[in-house]
């Protein structure tokens, strides 16, 4: 069955990155991002809470009718698993296994970067069943959604490659991290991927072209997403705040 609507959730930008994407590919294709930004980030929570923001807003899709969501959030996808058992009705997607699909067979060294949260789980790890080299970048998300443009954020890019060492590929395990991808460029010579075009790959294979009809939500103040993606994207945007109030 081809994908109606598509639901997009994540904590925030990352999200925006990936619905931004969609939208300029896939003009025909209806969707609705959820970025549940008063929670944000997700990597500083532990895998309970998670799950938690997860099915709230899992349940705010059902109750809107629609039944295809992408977990558009690696920290998310990492608990995948525990997710799916508590739902029903619904076809619920990770990014983890599509970012891995990217992998040549006779890459030797991999290295990821992402939330405390999503390295602590080896998700990529346990689902790559190779060695893999992992390292967690704890404040990033929180100086991308500030959208810190300081020296420090070079310094902490340029901390944690250095921590991970030599590397063939380096997988960013988190969908906010392509918004600081030049930065990355510059402290290292390893091939870079992220997940958006194994997420336009896979969309664009399953989706029902329909209107282009797009929303996007937000558990925080409206303007503070605005004034992100004007910052970031040069976009203006609506967004129609939602308390999400289940936890």
């Amino acid at each position: 069955m081809k994908i109606k609507t598509l639901g997009i959730f994540d904590s925030g930008l990352g999200g925006y990155v990936v619905f931004d994407a969609l939208k300029k590919t896939y003009p025909d294709l209806d969707m609705v991002l959820y970025a549940d930004q008063k929670h944000a980030p997700f990597g500083n929570h532990d895998s309970e809470t998670i799950v938690k923001l997860a099915l709230s807003a899992l349940n705010w899709f059902k109750d809107q009718g629609i039944s295809d969501v992408l977990l558009a959030c690696n920290t998310a996808s990492s608990v995948i698993d525990v997710i799916k058992e508590n739902v029903s009705g619904m076809r619920v997607w990770g990014i983890i296994d599509l970012t891995l699909s990217q992998l040549d067979d006779d890459v030797e060294t991999v290295g990821v970067f992402g939330t405390v949260a999503t390295i602590n789980s080896h998700a990529y790890q346990k689902t790559y069943q190779k060695r893999i080299k992992e390292v967690s970048i704890r404040d990033l998300v929180d100086a991308i959604e500030g959208l810190d443009d300081s020296v420090a954020v070079d310094d902490m890019i340029a901390a944690s490659v250095l921590e991970m060492g030599n590397v063939d590929t380096i997988i960013l395990g988190c969908t906010h991290y392509p918004l600081v991808k030049d930065r990355f460029k510059k402290y290292t010579n390893a091939q870079i991927l992220d997940s958006n075009q194994p997420i336009l790959d896979f969309i664009g294979k399953n989706y029902e072209p329909k209107t282009g009809d797009t929303k996007v939500i937000s558990t925080l103040n409206p303007e503070h997403l605005q004034r992100q993606v004007k910052a970031l994207f040069g976009e203006d945007i609506e967004v129609v705040y939602h308390e999400n109030c289940n936890l």
